[in-house]
């Protein structure tokens, strides 16, 4: 798998995060406002964290596993990234099914109060996964 790929879907992941930094920061009214934005984005920047994820563990010659959570706790037992952050991008993974799937009702709470977390675990992805380009 090429290093251009992975450049190619960084490029988009930053594109998206800096979309999504200004809701980070926001007051949860404001948050309100745009949540379907918000959820779009988080859906966006988990399904190009999976797909750069996935390459690079091809790159590294270890297995994908099939499941998109697991493309995360790989990379953190392995030490490609840190298993604490292999186990907040696991659980935007959970969080993307449920927006996707509609498993469940979204507590905006919860949404919401991890979206500054989550979005500071999207930057430290992307820039751990820049040394892959």
């Amino acid at each position: 798998m090429s290093p251009e790929v992975i450049g190619r879907k960084l490029d988009s992941l930053f594109e998206i995060l800096k979309d999504l930094k200004p809701h980070a920061v926001a007051d949860r009214h404001s948050q309100r406002q745009k949540h379907y934005e918000i959820e779009r984005l988080l859906q966006l920047a988990v399904d190009l964290s999976i797909a750069i994820g996935r390459r690079v563990l091809l790159l590294k010659k270890i297995d994908s596993p099939d499941s998109a959570r697991d493309v995360f706790i790989t990379m953190g037992a392995n030490r490609i990234i840190s298993k604490k952050l292999a186990a907040g991008l696991a659980d935007a993974v959970g969080l993307r099914n449920i927006l996707v799937h509609e498993y469940q009702k979204i507590d905006e709470d919860i949404l919401f109060g991890g979206l500054k977390n989550g979005f500071q675990n999207f930057r430290m992805f992307a820039k751990k996964m820049e040394t892959f380009v």
